[in-house]
């Protein structure tokens, strides 16, 4: 009975948490996953409150359970790498840094985009020198390129656009690099890869999968009460890139 209300009180907290991820339109729809897993939690809350959890199968019982374990166990592991990747030594005076995007609106950039491009604009403000490429395509419900806004942005804040490298074709993390490695000697300069802290795990895997090396990681602030969610989608993220063989 106990565990059960346990399980209604945790299925309710992640659909209001779905709700506030919902309402702030991140440009996905991986906010569904929040109610997903608070729907299968609330349904094995409500049987055992009523008692007929235990009437259920063994076999079954334990298949969800163990179903559970295994996800909840690969989710800690990702989530500690990209843990990892939160606090890195970010040298100066690199030749480029790579910016990679995320949604931009009519209004500007998104709250992620925006942290991102606040933390380029203090490297590069610190790095008189530092060439950035801004990368990123236009998605179906984006009003311009993400790197079209990103220029736009960083220009009104004061960065040259002769410092500007426009790439603005990309729609993926694995686009966003490989594109943007064709616009500079990457062997023979010294680059950085700018994005999101839980997004910089990732990003490396691919770039090193692409044949990038040598580069820094540069992370940008993310919202604390956002990062549970951009953690999670980073895991299934993970999963659907070992699945096309990205890294």
């Amino acid at each position: 009975m106990v565990l059960g209300i346990q399980l209604v009180l945790i299925a309710v907290i992640f659909a209001i948490y779905g709700i506030m991820v919902k309402r702030i339109k991140s440009g996905t729809h991986f906010y569904r996953v929040w109610f997903i897993m608070g729907g299968m939690l609330l349904i094995i809350g409500i049987l055992r409150i009523l008692g007929l959890w235990q009437k259920l199968p063994g076999y079954f019982r334990y298949t969800v359970l163990a179903l559970w374990l295994i996800y909840l166990a690969f989710c800690f592991i990702v989530f500690i790498k990209v843990i990892r990747s939160f606090s890195h030594k970010v040298p100066g005076d690199l030749d480029y840094i790579i910016v990679l995007g995320t949604q931009i609106r009519e209004d500007g950039p998104s709250k992620a985009l925006y942290f991102r491009l606040k933390r380029a604009k203090e490297y590069l403000d610190d790095n008189p020198r530092t060439k950035v490429i801004v990368s990123g395509g236009q998605g179906y419900n984006e009003p311009m390129t993400e790197a079209s806004g990103m220029k736009k942005w960083l220009t009104e804040n004061g960065i040259d656009v002769s410092r500007i490298i426009l790439e603005d074709r990309s729609k993926t993390t694995h686009e966003n690099l490989l594109f943007s490695r064709e616009l500079f000697d990457h062997e023979n300069f010294s680059y950085g890869i700018l994005s999101s802290n839980f997004h910089l795990y990732r990003a490396s895997l691919l770039a090193r999968k692409l044949g990038l090396s040598g580069f820094s990681l540069i992370p940008a602030y993310t919202t604390p009460l956002y990062l549970p969610h951009n953690m999670l989608r980073e895991v299934f993220a993970y999963i659907v890139g070992r699945f096309k063989g990205h890294f």
